[in-house]
């Protein structure tokens, strides 16, 4: 099957759902189609460490917009679609679903965790999306773990480490720098460390885990046993589709585009 349209956004989080909305603001006839790979377009993932505390009552209230409300903009929308590759010569993409024909693409698939850097990384849990979200709540409230270790102590590892503790969980925070949230000043940084530690969470800085294993962690030639390890220490580029199309990238896999956000790919 294959399905025609005049602009094709892969990706529903911010990027994907901005640029639909925007697109039928300034042409409200334009044809515009949204693929997502999961079920949960439009979703704040920053407040994952509050639904999963309960501070935010339910991971529902952490949509920006039903789907309802994105389909009433004129919108078409095709969930659990998966992108295997873009033909920019074709202009055509191909997805678990049938093949998509476009005028225009919008590619706004994000970032991924980056775990290469750790041996066994395989053993932890990582928080990008609704299935980690779903399989760390799961893991949780069915095993209750007593201990957790969080590789990465950025906003993420941070608020995830307060989130355990509210559930009953003994976590133990590791960076590898000097000290926790490293873009921030220091005399910030190390107010928020007290801070954590008044609140139950051990916090170890200046030490790397270098392998997750099927029960803790390995720092140097030390292993720490933990019922859970969650790892967050930063993303990278997903960009896989544009770099098999032929996207022209940087160093670190970024996408590389021009002042109007254009890539090398005609119409991309």
């Amino acid at each position: 099957m294959t399905m025609q349209t005049t602009l094709l956004i892969i990706g529903g989080s911010d990027a994907g759902i901005s640029a639909a909305l925007r697109a039928k603001e300034l042409a409200p006839d334009t044809d515009v189609t949204l693929l997502l790979a999961d079920s949960y377009p439009n979703l704040s993932i920053c407040g994952f460490p509050y639904a999963f505390s309960s501070e935010v009552p339910s991971w529902e209230n952490l949509r920006h917009r039903t789907l309802a409300d994105l389909e009433a903009t004129g919108v078409n929308f095709h969930l659990e679609t998966t992108v295997n590759a873009i033909d920019p010569a074709a202009h055509r993409v191909t997805t678990n679903r049938g093949d998509f024909v476009y005028e225009k693409l919008i590619v706004g698939t994000g970032a991924l965790p980056e775990t290469s850097h750790i041996k066994g990384a395989d053993n932890a849990f990582v928080l990008h999306d609704m299935a980690d979200y779903f399989a760390i709540d799961q893991h949780v409230t069915t095993t209750t773990p007593k201990t957790a270790a969080i590789v990465g102590a950025g906003y993420i590892g941070i608020e995830m480490a307060e989130a355990l503790v509210k559930r009953g969980v003994q976590t133990t925070l590791y960076q590898r720098g000097p000290e926790i949230l490293p873009t921030m000043s220091p005399d910030m940084s190390h107010l928020l460390h007290d801070t954590l530690r008044e609140n139950g969470v051990d916090v170890v800085t200046d030490y790397a885990v270098s392998e997750i294993t099927s029960d803790g962690v390995v720092i140097g030639d030390q292993a720490a046993a933990f019922d859970l390890v969650l790892v967050v220490t930063g993303v990278k580029p997903n960009s896989t589709l544009l770099a098999h199309a032929g996207a022209e990238l940087a160093e670190n896999g970024a996408v590389m585009v021009n002042d109007f956000m254009q890539t090398n790919l005609e119409d991309v």
